[in-house]
C-alpha cells in the first residue's frame, strides 16, 4: 500500500553551482580586469596581449560549461581567507592549469609558466560538475569548517551540511564477525585462530571500473560452508554512520527539502541524508 502511494518523480540532475553575486558574468569580467592590473607577476611574465588572449579563451569556457558562478564560490572564499590570514596550498590537480585561476588566487600556480594544460580542468564537453580541492594546514581546519557550516559563508542564501558516510563492513570483518558469532562458546574451540586462518585466504581481486573486491578461495569456502552462509549475507552491509572527514556541501537550494538533513552525535553540524557519491550524481557542490 506504501508503494502504490508514491507518485512518480524524476531526479533533477542539473548543475547546482550556488549563485552568491546578481550578475555573476559581470562580477567575474571585473574581477578578472582587476586581478590583471594589480597582479605582480601575470603581465611582466607574459605579457598583457598573450595574457588577455589565455584569459578570453577560458572565459569562454566557463561560460559554455556555466561554471562561472563555482569560479566565483572558490575565489569568495580565497578572498575571506586573506582578512583570516588563513593560507590554503599552492594548488591541487587539474584547476591548476587555470590561468583564470591563477589571476583570482584560486591557485599559485602560473599555468603559462609551466605550460600547464587547462582543458583537463575544464572543456565544453565535460558532463561532471567542476571540482577543486583545497589543502589547509591542521591550525586553519576548524576555522574554514565554522565559516562554510555554521557562518554559512556569511552569505544570506547559502546552506551548508557536513556530508554522511555509510560505513559498511568488508569480508575479512565479516568473517570475523560470523566466527565469533558460531564458535565463540564451543568448547575446545578458538574462533580468533579459525577467523585468522580463513582470512589469509581472503585476496583481493579486479572488479572492474579501477574498483576491487575482497574474494574468498573455493578451497576455504567448502571447508567452512556455515561461516561463508552468513558471511555473504553480512559482507558490505552498513554497520554505522558518520561524516566526510573533509568534504561540506554547499548550495543556494533548501538541502532540508532537496537532499534531506539529519542530525549525528558526532557532529555539531547537519548532515545530508545521501552520501558524496550521490551528491555528485545529483551535481550537487562539495568543497
Amino acid at each position: 500500500r506504501m508503494a502504490d502511494m508514491v507518485e512518480p518523480f524524476e531526479l533533477d540532475k542539473s548543475t547546482k553551482y550556488p549563485h552568491i553575486y546578481a550578475d555573476p558574468e559581470k562580477t567575474f569580467e571585473t574581477k578578472i580586469e582587476e586581478a590583471i592590473a594589480s597582479h605582480p607577476y601575470a603581465v611582466k611574465r607574459h605579457g598583457e596581449e598573450r595574457l588577455r588572449q589565455v584569459v578570453s579563451e577560458e572565459v569562454e569556457v566557463y561560460k559554455a560549461t556555466k561554471s562561472i558562478d563555482f569560479m566565483l564560490l572558490q575565489t569568495y572564499l580565497r578572498e575571506w581567507e586573506k582578512t583570516q590570514g588563513i593560507q590554503s596550498g599552492y594548488g591541487r590537480g587539474s584547476v591548476s592549469g587555470s590561468m583564470v585561476a591563477y589571476l583570482l588566487g584560486i591557485t599559485q600556480m602560473d599555468s603559462l609558466a609551466f605550460n600547464l594544460n587547462f582543458f583537463r580542468f575544464m572543456n565544453p564537453s565535460r558532463v561532471t560538475n567542476a571540482d577543486i580541492d583545497t589543502d589547509y594546514s591542521g591550525k586553519d581546519r576548524d576555522a574554514v569548517k565554522q565559516f562554510l557550516l555554521r557562518d554559512k559563508m556569511n552569505l544570506p542564501n547559502i546552506q551548508s551540511a557536513e556530508i554522511i558516510t555509510f560505513n559498511t563492513t568488508a569480508m575479512k570483518g565479516a568473517v570475523r564477525d560470523v566466527c565469533r558469532a558460531l564458535y565463540k562458546d564451543r568448547d575446545g574451540t578458538n574462533y580468533l585462530q579459525i577467523a585468522d586462518g580463513i582470512c589469509k585466504e581472503v585476496s583481493q581481486e579486479d572488479a572492474g571500473n579501477g574498483q576491487k573486491k575482497w574474494v574468498a578461495s573455493e578451497r576455504v569456502r567448502k571447508a567452512y560452508p556455515d561461516v561463508f552462509k552468513y558471511v555473504d549475507i553480512v559482507d558490505g552491509t552498513v554497520v554505522s554512520i558518520g561524516t566526510h572527514p573533509s568534504g561540506v556541501l554547499i548550495s543556494d537550494l533548501p538541502i532540508e527539502q532537496t537532499v534531506g538533513l539529519c542530525s549525528l552525535s558526532t557532529s555539531d553540524y547537519p548532515v545530508s541524508m545521501i552520501d558524496m557519491k550521490e551528491l555528485d550524481d545529483l551535481m550537487y557542490v562539495k568543497l
